[in-house]
């Protein structure tokens, strides 16, 4: 017999002839069983306050993302119609200052001329100025909207902007 063989043979024998006590001084009872259930318990509900805490947060980072989502749409909105609202008050001031200088052109004129030729001039002048009026107020009302409502005003300026350039004509 090989000298593995006699081992695994002497294995048993071996453990057999070990003294009783040894392993043996150990002793668990129910005390410590009902305090390791007690334990495990404790722990499980730890686990479970700790999840319920966890989906709160997640709950309510969720919330805050989406309040974030929202206040982005808004500003870009804003943003959006602030562009669009001041190229549209640039442009309109453009067309006023073209027609404060039709104005002095035809002062001009109107000084140089007499008679009925200088008052159908004059008469221009005015009819000039009174439309420009309107549409300075039709594009005050655009200036003092609020930002997202300003386009309700934009077809009054219009055509106060409209009735400016006929009468320019």
């Amino acid at each position: 017999m090989t000298r593995s063989g006699l081992k695994l043979l002497l294995l048993p024998l071996v453990l057999a002839s070990t003294p009783w006590f040894v392993g043996c001084t150990e002793k668990v009872t129910e005390k410590d069983v009902a305090s390791a259930r007690q334990k495990a318990e404790t722990e499980h509900m730890d686990l479970a306050k700790a999840r319920t805490d966890a989906e709160k947060k997640i709950s309510d980072q969720s919330q805050a993302a989406r309040d974030a989502d929202t206040k982005l749409a808004e500003t870009e909105a804003k943003a959006d119609a602030t562009k669009q609202r001041d190229a549209f008050v640039a442009q309109v001031e453009s067309e006023l200052q073209a027609a404060d200088k039709r104005v002095e052109d035809l002062k001009t004129t109107a000084g140089k001329q007499s008679g009925s030729a200088k008052d159908a001039t004059n008469t221009k002048i005015k009819t000039i100025e009174t439309n420009r009026d309107s549409v300075k107020k039709s594009l005050d009302k655009v200036k003092s909207a609020e930002l997202l409502q300003w386009q309700v005003q934009r077809p009054f300026v219009q055509q106060a902007l409209d009735d400016l350039h006929r009468s320019m004509s």
